[in-house]
């Protein structure tokens, strides 16, 4: 077999392994890399699917002069190979790579939402999860952090984990493919990039094999986190109490009785589970409060973590969250008589006004009348909304919407559900083409609540 046949095979069996079927949807993140490149050269010729399966998502961050090229090079390469592209860009440039990565990522599950694709598959490869090792034992993480990148994570797919970048590379160069070159990669412009220009090859130097035998050790670090994770859950199973969204109550005298590390375990998936997160810190005062006097107390962790403690139970109660009014549609059956009311969606309220005349500010239309289904009404997004034909979901994604402002946005119908409106995105072409008077509405966006 030649290198090119051989790499295709490891990758089919490896999507095997993974559970992916030939005929799963896929979005593909794309940033025009190599490595991205040649993820979605595998996905396209080396699996025997169909091709309207794989969506190819391409973020722009705006951080470089060049991100607006790289985009269209990628909707090119989408276009040549057949295949849809959604493209996003961030609405200001983001303060750094985690503001960015937050913004990637925010983006790629909206649009696998409106693809209704089962993963979002990434380019990452051996040398990525050895980057991302060496980066959290340099921050003191534990076992959780040593395990690295995971191939699955929640609706996150990396099935390149096992192959190493140089040889990613020479085989896109036999398979004649080309990209895009990011030239601040090259830079030492953050941790990632000094571990992978300067200390990764200082190790292989020092120790032949050294990132291979990296790569080995995060496996080995993520099964014992698994097999630790299950061994927690049935450990924790029996003390629990109580349970209810966003607090549980365990028996803290047998909580008490395990050991300091194993509490502290415990401690923390009890933190996650109610929304909490207990950095180590966190994990200490946590620990000393639950060993504490016998004495009922509260202690409010820096977190935002609450503990009570009494003689026989320990409460663990997740951080309060802002308190948001409940959605509030708004139904009108006759536009003509001038009106107003407040929506609420996704917790932010709009104010409507409805007539022959509405006041100045915000968004303003003329809709006509149709006797057959009078009247308008104004409720969030659902999937399945469809307007001119067309899924709003796939309006949104073309134009950058992100899943969670669409949350928060009204749209409007008639009374037979047909999408007359979304404001600050679309007029339906029939809206005012349906023979009836003209009414004005207006929708004004009153806060963030």
């Amino acid at each position: 077999m030649t290198p090119a046949s051989t790499l295709a095979a490891r990758f089919r069996a490896r999507l095997r392994a993974l559970g992916i079927a030939p005929d799963d949807a896929l979005v593909v993140a794309v940033s025009g890399g190599a490595d991205s490149v040649a993820l979605l050269h595998l996905l396209r010729f080396a699996v025997d699917g169909p091709p309207e399966r794989l969506v190819v998502a391409h973020f722009d961050h705006r951080m470089r002069v060049e991100s607006a090229a790289d985009a269209a090079w990628v909707r090119g390469l989408a276009r040549a190979w057949g295949l849809r592209a959604v493209q996003g860009a961030a609405e200001q440039v983001p303060g750094g790579e985690a503001e960015a990565r937050t913004a990637r990522w925010r983006f790629l599950e909206a649009t696998r939402v409106d693809a209704g694709a089962r993963a979002v598959v990434t380019g990452h490869h051996r040398d990525d999860q050895v980057e991302t090792v060496l980066h959290h034992l340099a921050r003191g993480s534990g076992l959780r952090g040593r395990s690295g990148i995971r191939p699955w994570q929640g609706t996150r797919l990396r099935p390149l984990l096992d192959e190493p970048r140089a040889e990613l590379r020479a085989w896109a160069r036999a398979v004649g493919l080309g990209w895009r070159v990011d030239p601040t990669n090259a830079l030492p412009l953050g941790p990632r990039n000094r571990i992978r220009n300067e200390l990764l090859p200082l190790l292989e130097d020092i120790r032949p094999g050294a990132a291979r035998a990296i790569a080995r050790s995060a496996e080995l670090a993520a099964a014992d986190e698994t097999a630790l994770a299950e061994a927690e859950r049935l450990l924790l199973e029996p003390l629990v109490r109580s349970r209810e969204a966003g607090r549980v109550e365990v028996d803290l005298p047998r909580l008490r009785a395990f050991p300091e590390a194993l509490s502290s375990r415990l401690l923390r998936r009890l933190s996650r589970e109610v929304g909490g997160r207990l950095d180590r810190a966190g994990t200490r005062a946590a620990l000393a409060f639950t060993l504490g006097g016998p004495g009922g107390a509260e202690s409010r962790l820096p977190s935002g973590v609450v503990l009570r403690r009494s003689q026989e139970s320990l409460e663990v109660e997740g951080p309060r969250l802002p308190e948001r009014p409940a959605d509030r549609s708004l139904r009108v059956t006759d536009p003509f008589v001038r009106g107003s009311a407040a929506v609420v969606v996704g917790g932010e309220r709009w104010s409507v006004h409805w007539g022959a005349e509405v006041p100045d500010g915000g968004e303003v239309v003329q809709l006509a009348h149709d006797p057959g289904a009078p009247g308008f009404r104004v409720r969030g997004w659902r999937e399945g909304d469809h307007l001119d034909g067309r899924p709003l979901s796939r309006l949104w994604s073309e134009a950058g919407v992100p899943l969670y402002r669409r949350l928060r946005r009204p749209v409007v119908e008639d009374a037979a559900g047909r999408l007359l409106w979304v404001p600050g995105s679309a007029l339906s072409h029939t809206a005012r083409d349906r023979g009836g008077p003209l009414y004005r509405i207006g929708i004004t966006h009153v806060d963030e609540s």
